[in-house]
């Protein structure tokens, strides 16, 4: 039996019961969501259009949404009324005296900087030819009490870097593999000198800039303490202007780029002369600073970093006694020695200092301080 449906128009008193469905809906056998999603299709979705990045002119204003009117824009100059702010400050006449202003707000060169000073080019060379080193760093502490008594029985000063060029040069002779240079990758080549050569980092200015320069000395081991300070004695009171020592880092600042770093390049393939251009090992020194100890890339297969030399207690022979002792840094090519040997060059290097003993002792000579004299002072990074 069906029922008749009402007419249309005909309004069911309200009931706890819903009006009757027709016959179709009751015969199906689907879920009524089913049927309504298969009668009625689902609106087609519209597709956002893709935002811009929005700059910092466009961040919602104070008061967006909560009734408050927003703050008015400050009126631009022409041509400039979607410039935001952070590069409204860039145009013409809005940067203070001395330079532009950047994000940080402090005044800098200009929009892209200044070109770099002709006289840091050997640095930039010397930096990007030791990245081909594997360097490891080791370091100790040195009793120089024995150091310091020599100083002072002798009639002239001694610099503590002409102690330790003298001591280093003597034990790498004992040490051959470590007195060597290694140039190349996938072939590399090795050569071992038979002679020593120091390099030292002197603190210079040059043509108004401060920098740092290298100073060779040849033929350590048979150079005496007093012949090692004439040396070191020389190169620092060396004008870097005119003193032939420096010219070729002259040269290469008076070169173009392209080509004085070729030729740069060209100097250091050749390992026949390295020890006379970064020699065969290298001594830089901050002792005249509050610096304990710090570690550099010489160029050469061992660099020496000495620290300051400060009272410190040690022990001996069961006491705490109060002793001048400074900071020893070793940092060496790990390509051309291992750990093993680079310690015992450290080793040995710190018992010389300890027990120090010159092969000179007797000769004294009028007294002069290395490193304070022409306002020079041995210097850092080793280049």
């Amino acid at each position: 039996m069906v029922t008749a449906l009402p007419p249309s128009g005909t309004h069911w008193p309200r009931s706890p019961q819903p009006p009757p469905t027709s016959p179709s809906r009751r015969a199906s056998k689907d879920p009524p969501d089913e049927l309504d999603r298969r009668v009625r299709p689902a609106p087609a979705r519209r597709s956002r259009p893709r935002r811009r990045p929005r700059g910092p002119a466009h961040r919602p204003r104070p008061g967006r949404g909560v009734g408050l009117g927003a703050p008015p824009h400050p009126p631009h100059p022409p041509g400039e009324a979607h410039r935001p702010p952070h590069l409204a400050a860039r145009r013409t006449g809005s940067a203070p005296s001395g330079g532009a202003v950047r994000g940080g707000g402090g005044p800098v060169s200009g929009r892209r900087g200044t070109p770099m000073a002709r006289q840091r080019r050997h640095t930039l060379y010397f930096l990007e030819q030791v990245r081909q080193f594997a360097p490891v760093h080791l370091d100790t502490e040195v009793d120089m009490t024995a150091v310091h008594r020599h100083r002072e029985a002798a009639a002239r000063r001694y610099s503590v870097v002409s102690y330790v060029l003298h001591t280093a040069a003597r034990v790498l002779m004992n040490h051959p593999e470590a007195n060597a240079a290694v140039h190349g990758r996938l072939r590399p080549r090795v050569v071992r000198f038979p002679a020593t050569a120091g390099k030292l980092t002197l603190d210079k200015t040059l043509a108004g800039h401060r920098i740092v320069l290298a100073a060779i000395l040849p033929a350590l081991e048979r150079t005496p303490l007093a012949g090692i300070q004439d040396q070191v004695d020389h190169h620092v009171r060396a004008d870097p202007d005119t003193d032939p020592a420096f010219a070729p880092p002259r040269a290469l600042h008076a070169a173009p780029w392209p080509a004085a770093l070729h030729r740069f390049r060209k100097v250091a393939r050749n390992l026949a002369a390295r020890p006379a251009v970064t020699g065969t090992f290298a001594v830089t020194s901050l002792g005249h600073r509050p610096v304990d100890g710090f570690h550099s890339v010489g160029g050469t297969t061992v660099t020496l970093g000495l620290g300051r030399t400060t009272e410190r207690p040690v022990v001996r022979a069961g006491q705490v006694v109060v002793a001048p002792v400074m900071r020893l840094n070793l940092t060496f090519d790990h390509r051309v020695i291992d750990g093993a040997e680079a310690a015992d060059v450290l080793a040995e290097i710190r018992h010389g200092l300890e027990h120090f003993r010159p092969d000179d002792a007797g000769g004294v000579e009028e007294e002069v301080d290395a490193d304070s004299a022409a306002g020079t002072r041995p210097q850092e990074v080793g280049r």
